[in-house]
């Protein structure tokens, strides 16, 4: 008998883990409806071999575009369209370019109720064309 890591539930695990280092507390991260869902998927993501199949083995409708809702091993989450599209356009970037433009707005992206149109302010991105409300 032994444990190992691996496997479709990693990206499910990470998910959560990005989950509370952004909002700080379990409890919290199944309400969040808002901009901080980008920061949370790419914490969880972007490390990953393949963010975007990651993107799509965490959500229940197996897409990586429009909404959808994301599995995680405590509360499912919501992804609209828009915070999909920043997301993906966040993933094309070099990761370490990336990483400093989250890391130099973190404070704002992790900011209860931050839209995501001021996310990707925030981050340099094009402002999002899809949908913005959560389910």
């Amino acid at each position: 008998m032994g444990t190992a890591w691996g496997g479709n539930r990693v990206p499910e695990f990470a998910v959560s883990v990005a989950g509370v280092l952004v909002t700080g507390s379990e409890a919290t991260t199944g309400e969040m409806c808002d901009g901080r869902m980008v920061t949370v998927m790419w914490l969880a993501l972007a490390g990953r071999p393949d963010p975007v199949a990651d993107l799509r083995r965490v959500r229940i409708d197996d897409s990586d575009t429009g909404s959808a809702i994301v599995v995680s091993r405590t509360e499912p989450l919501q992804m609209t369209s828009a915070q999909t599209e920043l997301l993906r356009e966040l993933l094309e970037l070099p990761r370490d370019e990336a990483a400093a433009k989250v890391k130099a707005g973190w404070a704002e992206l992790t900011a209860p109720k931050v839209t995501t149109d001021r996310v990707a302010r925030v981050l340099g991105l094009e402002k999002p064309e899809g949908e913005d409300g959560c389910l």
